[in-house]
């Protein structure tokens, strides 16, 4: 089994052929989420942090998916629902000689990175917290189709679970996956003032964006990587995490990793 030092070297490596495949085909993204909040006050990972987080407008989101190779190196696959590999409305690049095992889910075989389509947003903030809302629904019943019965912080909470778990599977991922995409596609990425991801937007209204300012790039690093992200990076992570996310939260309020990791 992995150690998370060792783990975080292989999602490194993957973001580094990632990072290549973009420069090479002009497709531009940023680091997102707990990688981005890494990148910033770490200058790398968050050390107790075990996925990458990316995200790219819905435009060359469009573009990877199209041109993305089945396999590129003989060692990544891109999964997303164009592609009719995957349940779900955003794209995992997955590195094939490392296997996970989640206490909690089914969802992934192999170790991933999340690649989240940014799209449009309307302008009106109660429409935005709207969508939002429409969208922990729509994730959370797609989610609990790959989740595991029985499992729960208490027993009551699994009970109650296994029983939310049958219904979503039993209306199905398909129509969960369907309506969380339209959601997402609902405002034209290219007319739209505002943006934020939505299908993978977890933070909800606060990962909104104004676009001019997430089309601007500014350099940052990653370990010895040298990266563009998004020009907005201080407000959004002042949304998500607050004004001083730049201390490191005590132990007891660090997320703590549910896979175990395998290199085969």
């Amino acid at each position: 089994m992995l150690t998370i030092s060792e783990i975080q070297d292989h999602l490194y490596i993957m973001l580094k052929e990632f990072d290549s495949f973009c420069k090479e085909n002009d497709i531009k993204y940023s680091l997102s989420g707990g990688s981005l909040l890494g990148a910033i006050r770490h200058k790398g990972f968050i050390p107790w942090d075990d996925d990458i987080d990316i995200c790219l407008s819905r435009p060359d989101y469009e573009k990877l998916i199209s041109i993305f190779p089945e396999v590129l190196n003989n060692n990544y696959l891109l999964r997303s629902i164009e592609r009719n590999n995957s349940k779900y409305p955003f794209a995992r690049l997955e590195k094939l000689d490392i296997k996970i095992e989640d206490e909690y889910s089914n969802a992934n075989q192999f170790l991933f990175m999340d690649i989240m389509p940014v799209d449009g947003l309307p302008n009106d903030t109660n429409e935005v917290i709207s969508i939002y809302k429409k969208r922990k629904i729509y994730s959370k019943m797609l989610e609990l189709c790959d989740a595991k019965l029985g499992h729960g912080k208490s027993f009551t909470r699994a009970c109650i679970k296994s029983i939310l778990i049958i219904f979503a599977k039993c209306v199905g991922y398909k129509y969960w996956a369907y309506k969380l995409d339209q959601l997402a596609k609902q405002y034209d990425y290219n007319t739209s003032n505002h943006v934020g991801a939505i299908t993978g937007g977890v933070y909800g209204e606060a990962e909104c964006m104004v676009k001019d300012a997430f089309e601007k790039r500014v350099p940052i690093e990653f370990r010895d990587l040298k990266l563009e992200v998004f020009s907005c990076y201080d407000t959004y992570l002042s949304n998500l995490y607050g004004r001083n996310y730049m201390e490191i939260p005590p132990e007891g309020k660090r997320k703590i990793s549910s896979i175990r990791a395998y290199e085969i």
